[in-house]
C-alpha cells in the first residue's frame, strides 16, 4: 500500500527540500520514493527541521512545512509517498 507522506514546496542545495506533510510520522532513516513529471527516485531521509529545530523524527496532525534532508535532486511539485 502506498501512502503519500507530502508535497514538496520547494528545493535548496544540497539536497534539502521543503515538504509539505500532513497526516504523517516521519523519521531520520525513513525510505521515501520521490515522484512527480518524469521524475521517480528513491530516497532516504536523512535530516529533518521543524520549526527551525533539527528533530529525529515528527508527527505531523495538520499540514506543515517541513524541512527534509533527502539525499537526491527532487523537483518542486514532487510526492513524497511511503510504500508500507
Amino acid at each position: 500500500m502506498a501512502t503519500i507522506v507530502g508535497l514538496i514546496s520547494e528545493r535548496f542545495h544540497d539536497d534539502i527540500v521543503v515538504a509539505k506533510i500532513s497526516n504523517a510520522t516521519i523519521a531520520v532513516g525513513d525510505p521515501l520514493y520521490v515522484f512527480g513529471k518524469e521524475l521517480t527516485m528513491m530516497a532516504v531521509v536523512s535530516s529533518i527541521r521543524l520549526d527551525d529545530v533539527d528533530v529525529p523524527n515528527a508527527t505531523i496532525t495538520v499540514e506543515t512545512e517541513v524541512g527534509l534532508r533527502i539525499g537526491v535532486r527532487a523537483k518542486v511539485g514532487c510526492e513524497l509517498i511511503r510504500f508500507n
